[in-house]
């Protein structure tokens, strides 16, 4: 659709996408030698960015975990609850 000359609002309407979602695809996937957007390329780096965000460690604070772990055990423990609706 970039290639057809049409516009960001056309292509986002077409996708059902926001405005700013489709002017970010170009900026963040198009080669950087060239500044050329190239579908099989962002999907590509889009694989690669998917497999690195799996290998961060999301607690890496002990505190922060524990805190973290006791509010999941809280908020399940919450919801299992029967309540009595009046």
């Amino acid at each position: 659709m970039l290639i057809e000359k049409k516009s960001l609002g056309e292509i986002a309407k077409a996708l059902g996408r926001s405005k700013s979602t489709v002017s970010l695809e170009p900026k963040r996937n198009s080669t950087p030698e060239y500044r050329l957007y190239m579908s099989h390329r962002a999907h590509g780096r889009a694989e690669e960015r998917k497999k690195q965000t799996d290998t961060h460690q999301r607690l890496k604070n002990e505190r922060i975990e524990t805190y973290v772990r006791t509010a999941q055990r809280w908020l399940v423990a919450s919801l299992a609850e029967p309540r009595i609706i009046k």
